[in-house]
């Protein structure tokens, strides 16, 4: 019995260690583009975090996430204003630009799961104007 729970225990703990691990970078990236403005944040994920095979190799890979915003001025955006590609869910919460610093507080509205859930890329970032 005890033998059991200990592998129980082994096998949830490598569940949740290659479940975690995604690491967001400390600097942002603000730039303009046909006119329109763009955040560009960038970070490390596992790769296939749950399959048995990547869980023991802790292979990663570098993945980033555009956000299209209003203006790249000092304010507050909310989720809403920030446009998803078609049949994506829709941002609720925020991004915040306060002069070099960006606060990223944004989740995804899924609608078909009734839920809100907040995205990997939450966290402040230091904004780099390019």
């Amino acid at each position: 019995m005890f033998k059991s729970f200990i592998c129980l225990l082994a096998i949830l703990s490598l569940l949740f260690i290659s479940c975690s691990g995604s690491e967001n970078y400390e600097k942002a990236f603000g730039y303009e583009q046909n006119g329109k403005s763009f955040i560009k944040v960038k970070g490390k994920r596992k790769l296939m975090g749950h399959d048995p095979g990547s869980v023991l190799s802790n292979e990663t890979y570098e993945d980033s996430v555009i956000f299209q915003v209003p203006s790249l001025q000092a304010g507050t955006i909310k989720g809403e204003y920030i446009p998803v590609q078609k049949g994506r869910y829709k941002y609720l919460g925020q991004i915040i630009i306060d002069g070099d610093n960006v606060q990223v507080n944004l989740s995804y509205d899924n609608t078909d799961d009734k839920k809100i859930e907040p995205t990997s890329w939450n966290g402040k970032y230091f904004l780099v104007r390019e």
